[in-house]
């Protein structure tokens, strides 16, 4: 799934579905601002991350996870995060694990809110709790 607004700000909500077995991303946000709602997705077995938010300088991106949101076994980040603010609220279960690294980032990201408190070294952010990954993989 790609989304692309780069100068607009966008409301994706994402419910029920799977984005798997992709030649990229499995979902792919790109926009100055937006307001990203998943519930219930899985998102494994792609080849770079199971979900990027791409935006431009100081990007605000304000996260639901309603339900259940699995991103594993994935090529690169469970999530990737360029040039953003992420801000999440979480009501689900949030796993997020990727080829090594849970959640990626590069350009000044950040990540935040609902029990993760987060750093940005050069190429990954380590949360306080990480998220655990399906020991099955499944």
């Amino acid at each position: 799934m790609y989304f692309d607004g780069i100068n607009v700000k966008l409301e994706v909500k994402v419910k029920d579905s799977e984005t798997s077995n992709n030649g990229a991303d499995g979902i792919s946000i790109q926009a100055a601002a937006s307001d990203v709602e998943l519930d219930g997705i899985i998102s494994r077995y792609n080849q770079f991350a199971g979900v990027s938010l791409y935006g431009n300088v100081n990007m605000n991106v304000n996260m639901k996870v309603k339900g259940d949101v699995n991103l594993y076994k994935n090529g690169d980040d469970g999530i990737f995060v360029f040039r953003a603010a992420v801000v999440v609220e979480r009501r689900g279960a949030l796993n997020s694990c990727g080829n090594g690294i849970d959640i990626g980032s590069n350009g000044g990201a950040t990540f935040s809110g609902n029990g993760y408190t987060c750093t940005n070294p050069p190429d990954s952010i380590t949360c306080d709790p990480c998220p655990t990954c399906p020991s099955d993989g499944a």
